[in-house]
């Protein structure tokens, strides 16, 4: 074998070990230049040259070593035992730091060969791993309290997580941050204070937040006191007048303590209404809804005075009762009657009660026929009886301000001397009586005035409101409410008398027949302008009974919401009596029994013209019902009555002018018929449906009902001078006024001057 040729077969031997050397075997002695030994030099049964058996066996890759032939085992040795061309991944060093993955025998292998500080017999660091492979990390590389450091990172104390180095210290006596010290930062007093975060403080940089209370008021500055010196400031408390911007310390000046409407007044100097600059204690009241002089006792909406008017009600006076658009304009050179005239018109008084004479009685004692006693605002009690005389006692501030009370036995007011038409009495309210005939006023065998009245609260056996026997008295402008009978006439009784009465209110009176008043023996009477209402009776007629050969004309009345026990709820006419009604309206009356409107017994006449007769309810003839009695309709409107019309009376619709249809009216919801609208809708069909002998005011045939004909222009029922508005239609708040025609008619504030 030439030189060459040795050279190749030296770099072609390579044993490769664990120290990663390279060595180079020379050639065998024996073997020569013509090619490879044929002999075993390391005894393994294996020849470095296949040839040297059968040539049907590879040769040994390393002849010298007798683990190293072809199929030998492989061993931790870092050797190709196996002659395959391949040492064990196991057998390499992989991190470069001496040990091999595999152990062989006593000799350990490297347990993590992919980082060079891990080997058998390494250093133990502090790194959570198992550097000298002994199986376990050190004792110190522990996290047990997952704070994310371990002992020999310097966690002064692994049980405990809220102790690691650089933690937060905090008030629970541990070293938390392992410097040594222990709550070395929250036991310090850092802005001064007297408190450290450990004593409460919130803020240990700020000397103005603590945890003490100097002024006692529970609250700390370290729960919200923006002042510790006042305890009427902290959260919570009330905003008051004390010059302190703030109270309850949330950052918003208190209102009450600014002038938010720039008057010079704010909440705390007494202004009212700090959002309008017109209210506050020096302003002047007017009539805008505001209380501008700041004054509940003195507000436009108010009645300082008690004269039922108030400032923007038309009282030109809130300081005195007596001036009141309702009084009297009497000659003291004042404007008593707000009409901004000074006596004009006015009435001389002879007598001024308590001025001249402490009472209306002593008054009477030294006065003469022709002479006036003025009664100023107030309350008179006592029993008032003219005896003849011919004086004309008046409430200057009318009956709203003046009140005759009686003594509860007997009649508050008595004309039975024969007196006439000038003893008047004008003015008052009448209450308090008792007694059996008239117990408010009780008047017979005389003909007196009696206007502007109010009879209220009276109780008595007949006529508990007025009783009229034997007189051809003048009723004017009077309300009749509230009063109780227990026998006839809760509101009024007259018998054998041709008294006149106008523009007149029968309101929820009481009695055991005739609830609202009774028409009896021979009595004629003519009245205009008549409202019967909401009264009751437990047997006979709720509203109006005409009886035993009495007659009554009536024009412009309206019955509505009258109850009777028994016959008629609105009307009962018993024995020969008759009812002449023109332009009237029968509406919403009930009777238990028959009825329901208008119920006539024998031998009795209802003769009706331009009248209206709807809504009304009973248990038979709800609308109209007669026995044994006559009936006469003209122009009449018959309709919507439960459970009929009509009961023992023939039809007469379509004959006479006479309709059936729904009158449309304003509005009928109220829970009292007084509140309820009887003007017609424009559209209603009778409107201008009358006969042609009865004109509406503006010379228009006349309309079906109350509100037309002769009298329509005037209901005035609450007294305040203002008759209501009649024309077909809502209120024309831009015309009416001006027309002085009433928006509400029981209201007596409420004026086309004031309100409408």
């Amino acid at each position: 074998m030439d030189s060459s040729m040795k050279t190749w077969l030296c770099a072609m031997l390579v044993v490769t070990w664990g120290s990663g050397l390279v060595a180079c075997v020379p050639p065998r002695p024996d073997m020569d230049d013509d090619g490879p030994s044929h002999s075993d030099e390391d005894g393994d049964g294996y020849c470095a040259n296949a040839e040297c058996s059968d040539g049907s066996e590879p040769g040994d890759c390393d002849d010298e070593d007798d683990t190293v032939y072809p199929g030998a085992e492989e061993l931790c040795d870092g050797k190709d035992n196996d002659c395959d061309g391949e040492v064990s991944v196991g057998e390499l060093d992989e991190d470069g730091d001496g040990w091999m993955a595999c152990s062989s025998g006593l000799l350990q292998g490297d347990c993590d060969d992919g980082d060079d500080m891990v080997y058998p017999g390494a250093e133990e660091l502090c790194d959570g791993l198992d550097n000298d492979c002994d199986g376990q990390p050190a004792p110190e590389e522990a996290d047990n309290d997952a704070d994310g450091f371990m002992r020999c990172e310097d966690d002064c104390d692994d049980a405990d997580a809220d102790t690691w180095p650089g933690a937060p210290e905090q008030c629970d006596g541990e070293d938390n941050d392992c410097d040594g010290t222990v709550d070395e930062d929250v036991t310090l007093d850092a802005d001064g204070d007297g408190f450290s975060p450990c004593d409460g403080d919130c803020d240990d940089s700020d000397p103005a937040l603590d945890p003490g209370d100097q002024d006692g008021d529970g609250v700390s500055t370290c729960e919200g006191d923006c002042d510790d010196l006042d305890p009427y400031v902290h959260p919570g408390a009330a905003d008051v007048c004390d010059g302190v911007a703030d109270n309850d310390c949330d950052g918003v000046t208190d209102p009450s303590e600014l002038d938010q409407d720039g008057d010079g007044f704010t909440v705390c100097d007494g202004d009212c209404n700090d959002g309008n600059a017109s209210a506050n204690p020096l302003g002047v009241e007017a009539c805008d809804g505001f209380d501008n002089d700041c004054d509940p006792t003195t507000d436009e909406n108010g009645d300082a005075d008690g004269d039922g008017y108030s400032l923007c009600g038309g009282d030109c006076d809130e300081a005195d009762p007596g001036v009141n658009p309702g009084a009297y304009e009497i000659c003291d050179a004042l404007d008593n009657d707000c009409d901004g005239g000074v006596d004009v018109g006015c009435t001389d008084c002879d007598w001024r009660v308590p001025g001249d004479v402490a009472t209306i009685t002593i008054a009477f004692a030294v006065a003469t026929d022709g002479d006036v006693i003025c009664a100023d605002p107030g309350v008179y009690s006592g029993n008032l009886n003219y005896y003849g005389r011919e004086v004309h006692v008046l409430g200057v501030a009318g009956p709203h301000a003046t009140v005759l009370d009686g003594t509860g036995t007997a009649s508050v007011v008595t004309f039975a001397s024969g007196e006439g038409e000038g003893a008047t009495l004008e003015g008052f309210t009448i209450t308090g009586g008792g007694g059996t005939y008239g117990a408010g006023i009780s008047v017979s065998n005389s003909s007196p005035t009696l206007t502007n009245l109010i009879v209220e609260g009276n109780s008595g056996t007949s006529g508990a409101g007025l009783y009229l026997s034997g007189t051809t008295a003048t009723v004017q402008d009077v309300i009749i409410r509230d009063n109780s009978a227990t026998m006839s006439g809760g509101g009024v009784y007259a018998t054998w008398d041709s008294a006149s009465l106008s523009n007149v209110v029968i309101a929820d009176n009481n009695a055991y027949e005739g609830g609202g008043m009774v028409v009896a023996s021979y009595s004629s009477h003519t009245m205009h302008t008549v409202v019967i209402a909401d009264n009751e009776s437990t047997s006979y007629a709720g509203g109006l009974y005409v009886a035993s050969d009495s007659s009554l004309f009536l024009v412009n009345g309206i019955i509505t919401g009258n109850h009777g026990g028994t016959y008629g709820g609105g009307v009962y006419l018993w024995n020969d009596a008759t009812l002449s009604m023109v332009n009237g309206h029968v509406v919403g009356n009930l009777s238990d029994q028959v009825g329901g409107g208008i119920y006539a017994y024998t031998s009795c006449w209802v003769l009706l013209s331009n009248t209206n007769i709807s809504h009304n309810t009973a248990a038979t003839g709800g609308g109209i019902s007669v026995s044994g009695a006559g009936t006469s309709f003209t122009n009449a409107n018959v309709w919507g009555n439960a459970p009929d019309d009509f009961d023992n009376v023939t039809d007469p619709t379509g004959s006479y002018g006479n309709l059936s249809e729904d009158p449309l009216f304003g509005d009928l919801s109220a829970p009292d018929s007084l509140g309820w609208d009887l003007h017609l809708f424009t559209a209603s069909p009778l409107v201008d449906a009358g006969l042609g002998t009865y004109i509406d005011p503006d010379g228009s045939v006349s309309d079906i009902g109350a509100y037309g004909g002769t009298y329509a222009d005037q209901f005035d029922r609450d007294l305040d001078g203002w008759y209501s508005w009649w024309q077909p239609g809502a209120y024309d708040g831009a015309t009416y006024p001006a027309l002085g025609w009433d928006c509400d008619d029981d209201d007596p504030s409420v004026r086309p001057d004031s309100g409408c």
